[in-house]
C-alpha cells in the first residue's frame, strides 16, 4: 500500500479589519468586519496552527501573504475551504496545485507550509503571472 500525499493545510485569511470604538476599554480595537470581502488561503506559522479566535496583524512589517499575493491583515482560525462563496479563485487554483514543497509533521501528521511575509515586489510579481 502507498501512502496518500498528504495535502497541506492554509488557514483563511482577511484583507481588511474594523477598527471602532471600543467605550469599555476607551480606545478603538480591531475587529472581523461585517462584509470581509474575499476569502484568501494563508500558510499557518506552526504557533497559527492551533488559535481559536481571529489573529490581527497590526505591525505592517509582519503582514503575510495569500497565495495569491494579496496582503493579509487577518488569520482566522478556521482552514480555508476552496467550496465557499467568497474564496479567492487565485486562491483556490494555488491550493490545488501547491507550487512549494510541503513540510511533513513528525510521526506521520497533517502536512504544512511555513508562512509567508507580504512584500510589493511578491504581489507585483503574482499579479504578472496572473495578466
Amino acid at each position: 500500500m502507498t501512502a496518500a500525499t498528504p495535502q497541506p493545510i492554509y488557514k483563511a485569511g482577511l484583507t481588511k479589519w474594523a477598527m471602532p470604538f471600543d467605550r469599555s476599554a476607551g480606545a478603538r480595537a480591531p475587529q472581523v468586519p461585517d462584509d470581509p470581502g474575499p476569502i484568501h488561503a494563508v500558510r499557518p506559522l506552526r504557533t497559527e496552527l492551533g488559535i481559536r479566535e481571529p489573529y490581527f496583524i497590526e505591525d505592517t512589517y509582519n503582514y503575510r501573504a495569500a497565495l495569491c499575493g494579496a496582503k493579509v491583515k487577518i488569520i482566522m482560525p478556521n482552514t480555508f475551504k476552496p467550496e465557499e462563496d467568497k474564496a479567492c479563485a487565485y486562491c483556490i487554483a494555488e491550493s490545488r496545485n501547491p507550487t512549494r514543497k510541503v513540510l511533513m509533521r513528525p510521526g506521520g501528521g497533517p502536512a504544512y507550509n511555513s508562512g509567508d511575509r507580504w512584500s510589493p515586489g511578491r504581489w507585483l510579481r503574482k499579479r504578472k503571472q496572473r495578466n
